[in-house]
């Protein structure tokens, strides 16, 4: 997962949902969320802002993501890292092997 690209869509992600009627955005334990309370898939967002290394990292951020979502009163989209993304020497998890590790 290369996360300047990541940080830089996350702000303009940021920049264009502040200007909607209530928009709630946070980043931190490696999801950053931004929900404009719009009935649009497209405008209510969840991403992945750091590397998980681990089984437990990544249920840790699924969790979180999970918990900012059940706040939106509209569905919600997630973009995961990506595919085989090595980081010294610890392999990050992907949106191929997610479900492996939280089954």
């Amino acid at each position: 997962m290369h996360t300047q690209p990541v940080a830089l869509f996350i702000e303009a992600w940021r920049q264009m949902t502040e200007r909607l009627p209530s928009p709630r955005y946070a980043n931190d334990k490696g999801v950053a969320s931004c929900f404009s309370n719009v009935p649009n898939l497209f405008f209510n967002l969840w991403v992945q802002s750091q590397p998980a290394t681990s089984a437990e990292e990544f249920r840790a951020l699924l969790a979180t993501a999970a918990q900012r979502a059940e706040t939106s009163a509209f569905p919600v989209a997630e973009l995961l890292g990506s595919i085989g993304h090595q980081r010294a020497g610890k392999r990050s998890l992907n949106r191929l092997d997610w479900r492996r590790w939280c089954l």
